[in-house]
């Protein structure tokens, strides 16, 4: 008879994996580069900190300390007026004092941790958290007409296309015949832009407009690259004629600019069905490594649930074991798949998607008569939904996969069989820093009943279930990298 799984002490079991969970939110595990934007009204005023060293003519991008208060001096040139201001960043309670406090209750072990981590993240500055810049407006009651206008450091934004070679002759295009090279304004060149500008999450569908980028996540960039402005294009295709339409943005208010060159630019398109088989073949290339996974992780598997069944047809789960011989010996799947990036969710938010998966999974489960060693290699795809939160992402995954299965029984008998399983998931991540990131998931893998791959003196093996803790990577380029490596 069989051996139903004997559950492990829930009370000791959850309050591990809410440690695990809530660990991943301390604040500096999830650095923020503390960059605010200094503003005032009228512009180009000359700040001065404490020290009376000269920072920077308004307006621009400034790396504060997060650790203290800074007083900062506003001199306005018209006017000769002057103003002074203090600027500390908050307490940094969702990603860092929040999740501390509740690791403490963990008592005695989460305690310790709770404290230790508080201690560093007071040492390290990330107890608080810059979200907000600095804008003073200085009185002015001269009447000298309006103030001179300063030259424009325009970034551009990646512009809607899976052909990123396209995308820079739409601009050089552009540029060609609008841009004025007459006029003061520069732009900041694409090829040295684009990799920051990927890196940052930037080149994602949702976040072509502007406003719709979380401010915090730009501030970076216009430090980078000392910019002023923000250059989008909106895309609109009507029969075989695209438009581009250029829209200039603030790049510290995100409000719309005018200036006369940006007018727009009309495409015709080729029909899709006059394009010439190499076309079709490069635009196939294309959206292949649009669904090359951007990301690796390796996991420890903590928690099996064998599903077999006997001559009644019920399935029963028997405890699994770690593979004798998985490599390394503490880790037991591994996986690869479609990530995205970490600045695109750091508040509210869900998405759809859609994901090539690879899975290596690796157990060992004693049966009745029987001890079962599989080794299983998994290609397929999973659709998903996310929910992301300021504390992670939680998801639910479904899909299907070809696999390849090994079994070693104890008699030394040997499975060998390919088969299309189900695949189910559930699961939670966080991103450490913006490339790695943690991840707990339940993964159910359901073999075919009908046909059953491995039976053994009246018993099916119908799947198995698998809880693990994993450390991923993830490489933000890489499609980019690929697609600039291709010939065409």
């Amino acid at each position: 008879m069989l051996t139903p799984l004997h559950y492990r002490n829930y009370i000791t079991v959850w309050p591990i994996l809410f440690f695990l969970i809530t660990l991943v939110s301390c604040g500096t595990i999830n650095h923020r580069d503390n960059i605010i934007p200094i503003d005032s009204t009228p512009r180009h005023a000359k700040v001065f900190d404490e020290d009376k060293k000269f920072l920077g003519t308004t307006p621009f991008f400034y790396e504060i300390n997060k650790e203290r208060k800074q007083n900062f001096t506003f001199f306005e040139n018209e006017s000769k007026q002057e103003m002074k201001i203090s600027y500390k960043c908050a307490l940094n309670y969702s990603e860092s004092l929040i999740p501390n406090l509740l690791i403490s209750l963990l008592y005695p072990v989460g305690t310790t941790w709770g404290a230790i981590s508080m201690a560093v993240d007071y040492w390290s500055g990330d107890l608080f958290t810059c979200a907000k810049g600095i804008e003073i407006n200085i009185p002015n009651n001269l009447n000298n007409g309006p103030l001179k206008l300063s030259a424009k450091r325009i970034l551009i934004l990646p512009i809607e296309s899976t052909d990123e070679k396209i995308a820079s002759e739409i601009v050089a295009l552009w540029k060609k015949n609008f841009f004025s090279i007459q006029t003061t304004d520069s732009i900041i060149p694409m090829a040295k832009a684009n990799r920051s500008i990927i890196t940052n999450g930037l080149s994602d569908k949702r976040l072509w407009a502007p406003r719709e980028i979380n401010r915090q996540d730009l501030w970076p960039l216009g430090h980078e690259f000392s910019a002023t402005h923000l250059l989008s294009f909106e895309k609109k295709s009507e029969g075989e004629v695209t438009t581009y339409t250029p829209k200039l943005y603030d790049f510290f208010t995100l409000q719309e600019v005018q200036e006369t060159y940006l007018k727009p630019l009309q495409i015709n398109d080729t029909p899709e069905n006059s394009l010439e088989t190499l076309e079709i073949i490069k635009e196939s290339v294309l959206q292949t490594i649009a669904l090359i996974p951007n990301s690796i992780s390796a996991s420890l598997s903590f928690d099996r649930t064998i599903l077999v069944a006997d001559s009644s047809n019920q399935s029963v789960g028997i405890e699994g074991h770690r593979h004798p011989m998985a490599f390394p010996k503490f880790l037991s799947i591994w996986g690869a798949e479609n990530m995205s990036h970490p600045y695109l969710y750091d508040s509210w938010d869900y998405n759809l998607q859609f994901s090539p998966a690879i899975a290596l999974s690796a157990w060992e489960a004693n049966l009745d008569y029987l001890t079962l060693q599989m080794q299983s290699a998994i290609l397929g795809g999973k659709a998903s939904i996310n929910l992301h939160t300021p504390f992670g992402s939680l998801g639910m995954a479904i899909g299907m996969g070809y696999g390849y299965f090994y079994a070693l029984g104890s008699d030394q008998e040997k499975f060998i069989f390919t088969e299309w399983p189900a695949l189910v998931d559930i699961y939670y991540y966080k991103f450490l820093t913006s490339k790695l990131f943690f991840k707990f998931k339940v993964s159910s893998y359901g073999l075919d009943r009908k046909n059953p791959s491995i039976e053994w003196k009246g018993l099916r093996l119908d799947g198995w279930m698998e809880a693990g803790a994993s450390l991923g990577h993830y490489f933000p380029t890489m499609k980019s990298t690929l697609r600039n490596l291709l010939p065409f």
